[in-house]
């Protein structure tokens, strides 16, 4: 009977060693963001806002359908498409080409995914975390009213 309950003991010790293990990993993947871990193809898949009562307002459940199918496709050579995918919001919905670029501000000491498209500049963050399968933005702003909100934004690699 003691070598069965040490037995369990046991089991139960190197199993929550184990979780812990993998919990740390995970957390490494979101504090090392590098341009290679975001060449990819993403959809939009969480658009949050924190509101200043405390509640979150989905805004992704706001948009149309046709928006809610578009791919990001991030590549290596620093080209950036906007893919309308199969719904088109109108019949002259088309791909959307620019460049992109992983930045880093010196100052806040964040990155930021920055995408230029003709004459106009999209700064994507600051980036909370870029995994496997996931880009996460959470950016803390103020309203005109001034009341301070926070945006959060998840991209899903497809």
């Amino acid at each position: 009977m003691k070598k069965i309950n040490l037995i369990c003991i046991l089991f139960y010790i190197s199993f929550i060693g184990c979780q812990k293990e993998i919990s740390n990993n995970v957390s490494n993947d979101c504090s090392n963001i590098t341009t290679e871990k975001i060449i990819g193809r993403y959809k939009l898949t969480v658009l949050e806002e924190k509101l200043a009562n405390g509640s979150i307002k989905n805004y992704l459940a706001q948009l149309p359908a046709c928006e809610l199918d578009d791919i990001y496709n991030f590549s290596n050579n620093g080209t950036f498409i906007s893919e309308p995918n199969t719904l088109k919001c109108t019949s002259t919905d088309n791909n959307v080409q620019g460049t992109w670029l992983l930045d880093y501000d010196n100052s806040s000491k964040e990155y930021y995914i920055v995408v230029k498209i003709s004459t106009s500049t999209y700064d994507w963050g600051p980036i909370t975390c870029v995994d496997k399968s996931t880009i996460t933005t959470y950016n803390e702003f103020t309203n005109p009213n001034g009341i301070k909100l926070y945006e959060k934004r998840v991209w899903t690699r497809l």
